[in-house]
């Protein structure tokens, strides 16, 4: 599964592999980025696409299933927290991409990377 914003690997680090889904196509690819925007505050969808979603780290061990893998704009977008009052601002996000449940857009997990 390959997206414009990051790699495979890159998610591999977090614990997220995407791979070809198991089951047909969802329909509800509009509703699922919409739920993914939404989850970072309205950010613009950049691209989705419906692939198996696991976590290899056993931090959920509950996600192994298809679902919708949507990747936000972070362009200009410098998340709260991660600040210290007075020092540097926090590196803006490299990339986001949200983890939504086909047909109930239940958000299953998200992740993002400063460092890209």
């Amino acid at each position: 599964m390959r997206f414009a914003s990051f790699t495979p690997q890159q998610l591999a680090k977090g614990g997220i592999a995407l791979t070809a889904p198991e089951g047909a196509s969802s329909a509800a690819e509009g509703r699922a980025a919409d739920a993914a925007a939404r989850k970072l505050i309205g950010r613009p969808v950049i691209e989705s696409h419906f692939a198996h979603c696991a976590d290899t780290t056993r931090r959920h061990v509950w996600l192994n299933e298809d679902c919708w893998a949507v990747s936000l704009d972070t362009t200009n977008f410098n998340p709260v927290g991660g600040t210290v009052p007075g020092g540097p601002p926090a590196k803006p996000l490299k990339y986001f991409v949200v983890l939504v449940e086909p047909g109930t857009d239940k958000i299953l997990d998200s992740q993002g990377s400063r460092t890209g």
